[in-house]
């Protein structure tokens, strides 16, 4: 059986990813992780290693360690820093990928890289620098959704794409993946219904090549170029209604008529034209009056319509996901996408087909959320997706109802939402009502009106039990959960993270022993005085990028992240729609 190698940035999940799958695969052989196993060797932690024997002497122990373990083991996972070349050329070898690999990450328990930079920039640097490396070397690209490990189901199906790399085969989960040139001498974690080959990316050869290795009945071929090859074979043809020379096909194919145009509805009129094919529609849609208009254009004939929304930074995923069994067309990427709205194989295989309606996280940003994992298991077991959802302040009114129109029926609720949030509600809970702040809601059908809660102050208290927190207390930030934290710690002096100026006339400006950090990670923020000396920082944050582990870092503090705050308050928020929800249950017949 060949060695696997798994491979990625730090903080990517590779050596927590080994834990899970040696659990799962015991019987495959012996699963190392590299730094632990210099650890052992050497008797002290790879961050002391650095500190003492330099960058080059610990690759020096990489290269060894490696070599001794390599013959005799099933899978191992290397740093981010480790020379690719030592891998043999046999080995299956994995990259190990997140979406949060490109907001960056601070680290309080890892050596520092470069020293003349801050920890943000450092980690932009070597991103930059290893991506290409990673991206020649590796035969597969995994892209693991934030926070995995809080589903059940979603550890189920990664352990089933595993399964698959160890037996060298890969299932037909549906969808279709379009082919690029880097897939052409790589493995497949899972496979599509369909194969896009389209002929502006690959060379004439190398469609023939792959349409006879998978069977053209597999493919669909999307004519970009000026002249097209074969095409009566394949079980599909798409080609733009912007090209003047259209295709002559016999009437037995399955033609699609595409539309990439930015105007949705110069979209829509062009491909009236067409009305006896199957018609795609993919513009630009920058606003949520556009998304409704094109979702109402696809439900008015689902069977023969698909609507593919596309956007700069993908803020469309989602949507894409609930379409899934809905229409004929819907992409997911394994490795290379050809647009940032399209979701990863094992997001797309995580989503049930046609779900009654679904729940989201609302905030911005929120691709790096950790609430669709949190939540997805207690959603699915009702027959409803859940997902990450970006609305800006400004767009809230409109995009409620459109989304509502569309599905939505429960949401969490995050920065910088929940005061606007709390307006929109007819009902709260009286922690609402007394924070005038909304984390959650919910769609009570009977009344036909939304019903909002606040569990941040729940979920703080219950992050803080058994820690003794020195005082003097101070909020450095705060927004939407300022008064949260004051009802938790009433004797806390609250400062503004943008201006480093407290927010109260009457606030003596002191140096706290406890910072409690609620800057948002996007905000510009400044640092606190360099005369206070906090002994311990509890960041609001579970982002990686958060500045309160930067701070900590400076300030030499006990950090404690977020997690525990999102995790206990997101218990109490599935407490409340437990309580009032009225999905029913759909029963597993089988």
């Amino acid at each position: 059986m060949k060695l696997i190698v798994l491979i990625g940035h730090r903080g990517s999940g590779k050596s927590s990813l080994l834990q899970r799958l040696a659990g799962a695969f015991p019987e495959q052989g012996l699963y190392f992780d590299l730094d632990s196993e210099i650890e052992n060797k050497e008797g002290g932690a790879v961050s002391e290693i650095f500190e003492i024997k330099g960058e080059a002497a610990f690759r020096n122990l990489e290269a060894e360690v490696f070599q001794k373990l390599y013959p005799f083991a099933q899978m191992i996972a290397v740093g981010a820093g480790f020379d690719l070349k030592l891998i043999p050329e046999s080995a299956k070898v994995v990259w190990i990928r997140r979406s949060t690999d490109l907001q960056g990450r601070i680290f309080t328990d890892r050596p520092r890289l470069l020293q003349d930079t801050d920890p943000l920039s450092e980690f932009e640097i070597k991103r930059k620098e290893r991506e290409p490396v990673f991206s020649f070397r590796a035969q597969f690209i995994y892209t693991a959704p934030e926070g995995i490990a809080l589903s059940d189901k979603a550890k189920e199906l990664e352990r089933k794409f595993f399964k698959s790399c160890f037996a060298e085969t890969s299932e037909i989960i549906g969808g279709i993946k379009t082919v690029f040139p880097a897939d052409l001498s790589k493995g497949f974690f899972a496979q599509p219904d369909y194969f896009e080959l389209r002929d502006d990316l690959l060379s004439k050869n190398q469609i023939k090549q792959f349409a006879s290795l998978y069977g053209p009945e597999r493919c669909l071929y999307s004519f970009r170029a000026s002249s097209a090859y074969h095409l009566e074979s394949y079980a599909l043809i798409d080609q733009p209604i912007e090209m003047k020379n259209h295709l002559q096909i016999s009437e037995t194919k399955k033609m699609i008529f595409s539309s990439h145009h930015d105007d949705i509805y110069e979209g829509m009129r062009a491909l009236a034209e067409k009305p006896q094919s199957h018609l795609k529609l993919s513009p630009l849609i920058f606003h949520w009056k556009d998304l409704l208009a094109g979702h109402q254009w696809q439900q008015k004939d689902q069977k023969n319509r698909s609507f593919l929304p596309r956007s700069p930074e993908g803020r469309w995923k989602w949507y894409r996901l609930y379409q899934k069994g809905r229409q004929l067309l819907n992409f997911w990427y394994e490795g290379q996408s050809s647009a940032p709205d399209q979701p990863s194989f094992l997001e797309w295989a995580l989503q049930p087909k046609e779900s009654e309606s679904f729940a989201a996280v609302l905030g911005s940003p929120v691709f790096h959320s950790l609430s669709p994992m949190m939540h997805l298991d207690f959603f699915q077991i009702r027959n409803h997706s859940f997902f990450a959802i970006d609305i800006k302040e400004e767009e809230w009114n409109e995009a409620l109802s459109v989304l509502q129109f569309i599905g939505l029926k429960a949401a969490a609720v995050t920065a910088p939402l929940k005061k606007i949030a709390f307006k929109y509600c007819s009902h709260h809970e009286p922690l609402a009502l007394e924070l005038s702040s909304v984390n959650t809601m919910l769609f009570e059908s009977e009344l036909k009106k939304w019903l909002g809660a606040n569990t941040d102050f729940l979920g703080f208290v219950k992050s803080l039990e058994g820690k003794e927190l020195p005082p003097p207390f101070v909020i450095w930030g705060g927004g939407g959960v300022l008064s949260m934290i004051k009802k938790a710690l009433p004797d806390a002096s609250a400062y503004s993270a943008r201006l480093a100026k407290p927010k109260t006339e009457n606030c003596e400006f002191h140096s706290p022993l406890t910072v409690i950090w609620a800057a948002s990670p996007l905000t510009q923020i400044q640092f606190p005085p360099d005369s206070w000396q906090p002994k311990t920082i509890i960041d609001l944050n579970y982002a990686e990028n958060s500045l309160g582990r930067q701070y900590a870092l400076e300030t030499k503090s006990c950090y404690q992240s977020g997690f525990k705050f999102f995790y206990y308050q997101a218990m109490e928020q599935q407490k409340f729609w437990n309580n009032f929800i009225n999905f029913a249950l759909k029963i597993n017949k089988s």
